[in-house]
């Protein structure tokens, strides 16, 4: 991983803390009061599985929202700054001009970069049709690994609920014999039970969270993922366009 990406990841996970403390402070206050209600024992009755699995589902939204700002831009690229369709029979020389007016921010951008690599292929008798091909496959590529930060999320998240599963479950069970065999009275069998069943909701709780967490991560991913293949699509169109009007040498 090269420092830009360290740096970037550490922004993203850095980030995700904001939203993450914005939603339990907030509730907190609002359940103190009544630390018997439904709302407060939800989420903090097993609060370090709940902040953790929320805590990563802020980091993949933050993470979709930064990867759709950055697509948002390259759709502003591909549709404002390269115009192909009025140009008529591209020559070499004038493929040096195209070339020289790439804006240097916009070099890697993924638009620009396939035109560029598609004129400097022209320019280098390289097979443009195979070069145009391998791009738009490593373009694919490119998406797939992007995501890989969302496929390790969409698995964590659900593992860190049914963790909490499990403690609530275990705590429950190793809590139950000792206090079922303490109680001597109908009122204290009922306070055993009660402390089971608190147990019993810690548990599953946090993967009824944890799941409808995983569930939004995947829908907005797949919805993300289908707009950048999309997109990479429509530059192959307009790639193709450009190879139809390059001069043959």
């Amino acid at each position: 991983m090269n420092r830009t990406n360290r740096e970037n990841s550490l922004i993203l996970f850095s980030l995700s803390i904001l939203p993450t403390i914005a939603v339990f402070i907030p509730l907190y206050f609002y359940c103190k009061n009544n630390s018997d209600g439904n709302l407060y024992k939800f989420f903090f009755n097993g609060l370090y599985i709940q902040a953790s699995s929320t805590y990563l589902f802020f980091v993949s939204v933050i993470f979709v929202v930064f990867r759709y700002k950055y697509l948002k831009e390259e759709i502003r690229v591909l549709d404002k700054k390269i115009s192909i369709e009025n140009l008529q029979i591209i020559t070499p020389k004038e493929t040096v001009q195209l070339l020289a007016s790439i804006p240097n921010k916009y070099r890697y951008a993924i638009s620009f970069h396939r035109m560029g690599e598609l004129l400097n292929g022209y320019l280098h008798n390289e097979a443009i049709y195979s070069l145009n091909q391998e791009l738009y496959r490593r373009e694919l590529e490119q998406i797939e690994r992007g995501h890989n930060i969302l496929t390790t999320l969409r698995q964590v998240i659900p593992a860190i609920g049914f963790l909490g599963t499990v403690v609530g479950l275990s705590q429950g069970m190793a809590r139950f014999p000792e206090l079922a065999a303490s109680a001597g009275s109908i009122g204290s069998l009922k306070f055993v039970l009660k402390d089971f069943a608190s147990s019993l909701s810690v548990a599953f709780n946090t993967t009824l969270l944890a799941l409808g967490y995983t569930i939004v991560v995947l829908l907005i991913a797949s919805l993300l993922k289908r707009r950048e293949e999309n997109f990479v699509t429509e530059v192959d169109e307009k790639a193709k366009l450009l190879i139809s009007k390059l001069q043959p040498k």
